[in-house]
């Protein structure tokens, strides 16, 4: 699975699984957003 934001519009544009991709988006989105969570919490 690509890793990089080229590698992943690469990967599209050759035709691989886009649901892959759309999970892969997913996990990092959701992974940000309990870092953010974390660091905000911390802070306050």
């Amino acid at each position: 699975m690509p890793h990089g934001p080229e590698e992943k519009k690469q990967a599209l544009d050759v035709g691989a699984e886009c649901p892959a991709i759309v999970q892969q988006l997913a996990a990092v989105s959701g992974a940000d957003n309990g870092l953010m969570a974390t660091v905000m919490e911390s802070y306050l």
